[in-house]
Parts: C-alpha cells; structure tokens; sequence
C-alpha cells in the first residue's frame, strides 16, 4: 500500500505580520509522486482556494539529499507569492495541502498572519501574464499586469526582470487592462514584449519593479514560467529526475583556488545597500546573506578583463547547473540572482574564470536565503 504525501508549510513564521506580497513556501514528496500544492486561506468555516503553488528545481537541496529516492525529490520545494492588497487588514489563517498521484491529500501545515497594508509605503501589483507555472513561446510574448501606489502618488516606471536581468521598462496606462481584482485608485496597467526565442527551454523567472512619484521603488509579481519554444536549445535543467547528475565535482578538484581577486557584491537598490568588495578566505570562498526575493549582483573580478567564466551549483559531489532564475555574463564575469519564492537555506556555488592563456582558478560563492517575513534576529 502507498503511503500520503509528507512536507512542510515553512514560511512565513506563524503570527507575522506583513504587507503587500508574501511568499508561501515549503517542500512536499510523496512515494509515487506529488500532483499539487495548494493554498487555500479560511472564511468562517470555509478553505477559500488562493493558488497553486509552483514546484522549482533545485530549490532544496538540502531534502533532495535526504530523500533522493523519492520520485522528483529533486524539484520537492515549493513557492506561491500571494498579494495581499485586497484584502481588508486584520489576521487570516492559511493552509497548505499537497495532494499525490492517487489523489490522497493532506495538509502540510497552517499559518496565521496578519496584514497591514495600511502601513505600507512602497508600490505595488502583480503579473496577469503569464500565469504561475504557465508555458510561453514566440518572439513577441506579451507581459501584462497592474502597478499602484499610496495616493496622491503615482507610478511613473516599471521595469522587467527576467532571471535577475533587467531587462527594461514596460509601457504604463493609466486605468488601463488588465486591473486589479478590486477596487484600486490610481491603479496603472502595463505591458512588455518579451522575445523568449532567445532563450533555453525550460524553466525561468519573471518579477517587475515599480518606482513612484516620491522615489519609493519595490519588486512585485515574482513567479515562475516555462518557455518552450521548437528548435530551441534544451535547457540543462533536466531535474526532474529524482537522482539528477550533471557533473561530478571531481572534475574541477585540480583547479587552483583564486583566493586573492576582490569580489563585488551589489545588493537590493530597495534598501540602498551600496556595493562592497569582499576579499575570499584561503579557501576562495565568499559568504552573503539576503532575504527570500532579493536580488544580489556579484561582480568575480574586480578588474574584469578577457577572461571566460563558468558556474555550478555545488550539491553534494555534483556540478549542478546554476539556480532557476539566475544568469551569469560568462564574458563579464557578472552573477545575477533574486532567489524567487520556495528558495530558502543555504547555496553554493563556484564560478571556474578561464585566462586567455588557459589557465584556470576557482572561486566560490555561498549564499544564504532567509525568511523576509520572520520573527526575532535573522
């Protein structure tokens, strides 16, 4: 006899409070596979139904290497980015059910929050298109959503994100389509054209950041989306399998370690972190914290010139590829990553810098993903 699917609801802590968006996330398996992760928030004695959640590649390491048996324990973490702003403040409960192959559900735990949004002073909005875990293509993929902000100011800029890279501003209409699913004043609408030709089948991460009249800027819309598009390159992200290998890490133990060249490190520009320069250990190792959705740019040379670089992601004794959502400017030596919803706990990875001369050093980036919404010190 099979068994029920097992997991956790882990963020955000229970009896938070928060504002605008909040990510749900967690880790669910099963014995013959999971089907879904669903959020549902209570009314009365009603389960209310939000969303699915997305289940992510590579987002736990830390389960898959506890259960690697188990079917896609590879892509076991799970995220759903929930907006708050329609509803009215106070304090709501949500549940978290996953739901297997053969239909047996469970729940994976509750969470009670409340919301404040009228204490929030930063913008807002969400993405219509695409849809959570939806699958685009063609050359011309239209980008639509809704943007706001605290009355009387108003959004004048929103910018789209693709794996962590900026790739520019979107067109804005005041009360425009699509709109928010309630009453909103001074909302704006805003499209992008996105040529998804350009990139690897597979999975990839989509967020916008507003600015408003006053300065405040603020990432919404965090998700994740598929691109398939026909005679397109595979994506390398071939995880679904439940014990995945690309690489064994063998294969890069003769590379020296680079533990002289300065790093730099540019934070969230939503929080005025200036860029630093962090010198590696003799290792060649450097370590960042961030919180869940936010971005870090990580500069591997400080003087960069022709060299060529490549990364993994290290787990366990294997050369991953990088995380869903992140791109490295092989030419530039520039690491860009906004860990989406379902990546929490700590990453490794190691970036291998070819000279022109071919020779070749290693360095490693650790980066540790907290809870944005968490009670006590980080």
């Amino acid at each position: 006899m099979s068994g029920l699917p097992f997991g956790t609801f882990e963020t955000p802590d229970d009896g938070i409070a928060v504002n605008g968006s909040v990510a749900f996330t967690g880790w669910a398996l099963d014995d013959i596979g999971v089907e879904s992760v669903k959020i549902y928030r209570k009314d009365g004695t009603t389960l209310v139904d939000v969303g699915d959640a997305c289940f992510i590649d590579g987002a736990r390491p830390d389960v898959w290497q506890v259960y690697p048996d188990f079917p896609n324990s590879f892509r076991a973490g799970w995220g759903y980015l929930y907006v708050t702003n329609c509803l009215a403040d106070g304090t709501y409960e949500f549940h978290a059910k996953a739901k297997d192959v053969e239909g047996n559900e469970v729940t994976l735990g509750t969470k009670s929050i409340t919301i404040l949004n009228a204490m929030a002073v930063k913008p807002f909005g969400d993405i219509v298109t695409p849809q959570p875990c939806s699958t685009v293509s063609g050359s011309n993929y239209k980008i639509e959503g809704w943007v706001a902000t605290q009355p009387p100011k108003i959004v004048n800029k929103v910018e789209v994100f693709v794996d962590s890279v900026n790739l520019g501003e979107a067109a804005l209409t005041p009360g425009g389509t699509p709109a928010p699913p309630c009453p909103i004043p001074d909302y704006r609408s805003f499209d992008y054209d996105l040529n998804t030709v350009g990139y690897s089948n597979g999975l990839h991460t989509l967020y916008c950041k507003a600015t408003d009249s006053d300065g405040k800027s603020n990432d919404f819309g965090h998700r994740y989306f598929s691109i398939h598009n026909i005679g397109s390159i595979n994506s390398i992200s071939q995880m679904a399998a439940s014990t995945p290998a690309y690489r064994p890490i063998s294969d890069i133990e003769k590379v020296p370690v680079d533990s002289v060249k300065l790093f730099i490190v540019k934070g969230d520009s939503r929080k005025n972190v200036m860029p630093r320069g962090i010198r590696p250990d003799r290792t060649g190792h450097i370590y960042i914290q961030i919180e869940e959705m936010e971005r870090i740019e990580v500069q591997l040379n400080a003087a960069p010139g022709t060299s060529k670089y490549t990364g993994y992601h290290v787990i366990g004794n294997y050369l991953m590829p990088l995380p869903v959502g992140s791109t490295l400017d092989k030419e530039r030596g520039i690491f860009y990553w906004l860990p989406g919803p379902g990546f929490m706990g700590s990453y490794q990875m190691v970036f291998i810098e070819e000279k022109p001369n071919k020779e070749m050093t290693k360095k490693f980036v650790n980066v540790k993903i907290v809870p944005k919404f968490m009670k006590g010190e980080k």
